[in-house]
């Protein structure tokens, strides 16, 4: 187990309030692992934690992604605008290369969507409830990624813009 915290003074940032700010990284026996996050503050304001996590599920050190089958459990995303800032409308995926709600291998996601992604998708959900919001098979290396969460949203981002320098296991860019 492993906690971090970090605090903001009220104002800073730009953002009213005290903030304290806590993720707590959890491996178990079962080899799972588990991140909370937690916020406090004295005043309304804005909190977005997040973890910006790439994984690769595949057994073997040079294998690439596109065999991992993704399935998310939403229906639409928010729209965007040209600087991917959220319109206050929603895209609907059924019928595009967005909809994931009943699996498909990220080679296959690609290949309908050359640029990646890089969307939040609105989960089908009760809002606080906790759920299996998205889920990513390796079924050559039987490894699976679940995504459970009380949140009504997740971003998916597939890397878009990488320039390689950025190296991950045993120095491979990501």
């Amino acid at each position: 187990k492993a906690v971090l915290r970090a605090h903001a003074n009220d104002g800073e940032g730009g953002y009213p309030g005290n903030r304290t700010f806590k993720t707590t990284y959890i491996l178990n026996n079962k080899n799972q692992l588990m991140i909370y996050f937690d916020a406090e503050t004295d005043a309304d304001t804005i909190v977005n934690m997040t973890s910006h996590s790439y994984f690769n599920l595949s057994a073997q050190e040079n294998d690439g992604i596109g065999e991992h089958l993704v399935m998310i459990n939403a229906l639409k995303t928010l729209a965007v605008d040209e600087k991917l800032i959220p319109n206050g409308n929603f895209d609907y995926v059924l019928g595009k290369a967005t909809n994931f709600s009943r699996g498909k291998t990220l080679k296959e996601a690609l290949s309908q969507q050359e640029d990646g992604f890089d969307h939040v998708y609105i989960l089908n959900k009760e809002m606080g409830k906790f759920g299996i919001s998205a889920k990513v098979v390796h079924q050559q290396s039987g490894r699976v990624l679940e995504v459970v969460t009380n949140q009504p949203a997740l971003v998916f981002y597939t890397n878009n813009h990488s320039d390689g320098a950025t190296l991950g296991k045993k120095t491979q860019p990501i």
